[in-house]
């Protein structure tokens, strides 16, 4: 059985190295752990005033940096997920599904029901809404065009009730002129 060599210390190391041997770098000495009386200090300017920090406090606010720096930039490319969600409300979509199949002619909304979707309202509410606008508006417009009528001297047609009444008239006339 082979005698098991003793560890290599560093330098022993490096010496074999140069003279091309081969060296199981595995085995190797590794050299006690010095221990350090304080901690290492480390003098940098906080706010322009010099103070000393310790590696713990600089590796700790180094951390704070980083984790700072990761939330604003996951912030940051969470931002449009969050825009698309509001903007893409899909509560709505059967609404809007029985909205289609109410009004399959349609093809653009009027920007008086967007504006009251925006507002709130519910489309097939705000449709109705417009639509019962729109036939008040007509209603309106036919009561006054018939009032217009109704008080007018004449129409363009005249006033004869109907052509036997036209005819008669006729005749008088013819009869008393002629």
């Amino acid at each position: 059985m082979a005698k098991a060599k003793p560890p290599l210390t560093s330098e022993e190391a490096m010496q074999a190295l140069k003279k091309g041997e081969a060296v199981d770098l595995l085995s190797l000495e590794l050299p006690a752990a010095k221990e350090q009386a304080a901690p290492a200090s480390f003098r940098l300017n906080d706010a322009g005033t010099p103070a000393d920090f310790t590696l713990e406090e600089l590796l700790g606010m180094a951390q704070e940096c980083l984790d700072g720096r990761y939330e604003k930039a996951r912030a940051h490319m969470e931002a449009p997920a969050r825009q698309l969600e509001q903007e893409a409300d899909l509560s709505a979509l059967p609404e809007l599904r029985e909205f289609v199949g109410a009004h399959p002619e349609l093809t653009q909304l009027p920007e008086e029901v967007l504006e009251s979707v925006r507002g709130g309202k519910g489309l097939m509410r705000a449709y109705a809404d417009y639509e019962n606008a729109q036939l008040k508006e007509k209603l309106r417009a036919y009561e006054q065009n018939e009032q217009n009528r109704r008080t007018s001297a004449g129409s363009v047609r005249g006033d004869a009730g109907d052509d036997a009444q036209l005819d008669e008239l006729l005749r008088v006339f013819n009869a008393v002129f002629y």
